[in-house]
């Protein structure tokens, strides 16, 4: 987490990585609890942006107001937990608000049957 001194709010970025689906449950709680903690850090009023590669499909279409019409494939259940943590923070999904190329919307190929 880095504060940056901005005008007319300061703006925090946290960097994350999620653990794959290979991981355990108690891995990703315990990013996800890592998280909550750097969150009672950031004061109210800062511009907050969390970024990072949380390894969730939130799938198509939207999700309460945390996720847009611009999801790729089916939500999984990583999905649905990345979801649950949005929407108990006011957080927005934004790669999934804006229409952009299939290519650009994933960030990540398996290798030998092209599944994203």
């Amino acid at each position: 987490m880095i504060t940056l001194t901005t005008d007319p709010k300061d703006t925090v970025l946290i960097e994350t990585y999620i653990p794959t689906l290979w991981q355990s449950d108690d891995e990703l709680e315990d990013i996800y609890e890592q998280l909550e903690e750097e969150l009672m850090k950031v004061k109210y009023d800062n511009i907050l942006v969390i970024m990072g590669n949380w390894n969730a499909l939130v799938g198509v279409g939207r999700a309460d107001n945390c996720v847009g019409k611009y999801g790729l494939g089916n939500r999984n259940e990583r999905g649905n937990r990345f979801i649950q943590f949005c929407k108990s923070h006011t957080l927005v999904i934004a790669n999934t608000c804006f229409d952009q190329p299939k290519r650009r919307i994933y960030t990540w190929t398996m290798p030998g049957n092209g599944n994203r």
